[in-house]
């Protein structure tokens, strides 16, 4: 394959009117339509503890973050699906990622297609719970 779809990309940028409507990947009543829709059930903000958490990770170099990684969390002793599954996410990908960097993979791989792979993996994770 020598050339993308814009329906391949992984971000959906509806303000961008060219990518939308010259390559027909949406009509202009769908896109108003995306632009109208409010999911209630999406949080308007991240919750403190997941700030906290995320920041935990806010380290200078892969062998401060592999440490950081190691530390035995309380939600590991007694783990439990319904509270422990986001944070436990959160360090899954944080993981995986810093495996990729350690490896040389973004390097290695000038693909879109290897990074939906890797990315999408870890999204689509997210949403299973």
């Amino acid at each position: 394959c020598t050339s993308s779809h814009p329906a391949q990309t992984s971000i959906l940028d509806l303000t961008d009117l060219d990518m939308c409507l010259t390559n027909k990947v949406f009509t202009k009543k769908e896109i108003e339509e995306m632009k109208a829709y409010q999911n209630d059930g999406m949080a308007k903000e991240l919750p403190d503890e997941y700030k906290k958490y995320l920041n935990k990770f806010n380290c200078q170099n892969a062998s401060e973050l592999r440490s950081k990684l190691s530390e035995t969390k309380e939600s590991e002793r007694s783990y439990d699906r319904s509270k422990s599954f986001d944070l436990d996410w959160i360090e899954h990908s944080v993981y995986t990622l810093l495996r990729e960097y350690g490896d040389g993979s973004f390097k290695l791989y000038d693909n879109e297609q290897w990074y939906n792979v890797l990315i999408r993996g870890l999204i689509d994770r997210c949403f299973e719970t």
